[in-house]
């Protein structure tokens, strides 16, 4: 299907359904765009999880996604936070840092999958949202409950992490996979869902020793509530880094 153009643009332009959602001219439709890296996976510790923290990632049973610190002393700046209530409706809230301090967030969350600085101050050190629990230096000591970073020079995190909120239904259309360290190395891939109340499954696996981007001719519709995540699965090499992401469009149900 395609959308020809109108007065508001250019004569003789034309477009895809899809071109016709990212410039939000289709009612009842928008996308997202979830992209990540992980610097630092060996031999040993695969699989992992493409996101900031690396390791395998941990998804709430609860809305127990309360607290946020830094690793630095000197950060007070404001952070947005993106994320889902128990019910998975969407929240953004804004939170101010304390240094290493925890600061509790105005609303405990379900699911984080996005955090940024959207101070005018960039940060000193890495900020972590997490559950509430033992911190050192504003680092949570227990991993698992670290479901956010946004790492010094990013000034977002950056996870290839993803829920469909209530209310959408998700077509995930595609995205991309790369190693981004110059190692001579080969690494596999799967982009995963976990449905509400299920379990984890595979929507596709590829392997390459560089980059590989993928686009489904027909979009995989995933059900509100279902969880989307790229994972890195082997890696041939120890300290292979790499990155990823993929889009996806929610229609309104």
């Amino acid at each position: 299907m395609s959308f020809e153009n109108n007065d508001t643009i250019a004569p003789g332009f034309s477009m895809s359904f899809w071109d016709a959602v990212g410039l939000g001219r289709i009612n009842g439709w928008s996308y997202i765009e979830k992209f990540g890296e992980n610097l630092g996976i060996d031999t040993t510790t695969d699989p992992e999880d493409i996101w900031s923290q690396g390791g395998l990632y941990v998804f709430s049973t609860t809305e127990d996604i309360d607290s946020i610190s830094s690793s630095s002393a000197t950060d007070d700046q404001e952070i947005t936070v993106e994320g889902l209530d128990l019910g998975c409706c969407p929240v953004v809230q804004t939170v101010t840092l304390d240094g290493q301090n925890r600061v509790a967030l105005d609303t405990p969350l379900y699911r984080c999958y996005r955090a940024y600085n959207s101070d005018s101050t960039a940060l000193a050190g890495d900020v972590y949202i997490y559950v509430n629990g033992a911190i050192t230096d504003g680092v949570p000591d227990t991993a698992a409950g670290i479901k956010a970073k946004i790492t010094i020079g990013s000034g977002q995190t950056e996870m290839c992490i993803y829920t469909i909120p209530s209310g959408k239904t998700g077509y995930f259309i595609g995205g991309y996979v790369s190693k981004s360290r110059a190692i001579a190395s080969v690494a596999d891939f799967t982009s995963r869902v976990i449905t509400d109340g299920g379990v984890e499954r595979v929507l596709s696996r590829i392997s390459t020793t560089s980059s590989w981007q993928y686009k489904y001719p027909i979009p995989i519709a995933l059900a509100a509530r279902t969880d989307v995540f790229l994972r890195c699965e082997i890696v041939s090499a120890n300290g292979t880094g790499v990155s990823g992401g993929f889009t996806i469009a929610l229609k309104d149900n």
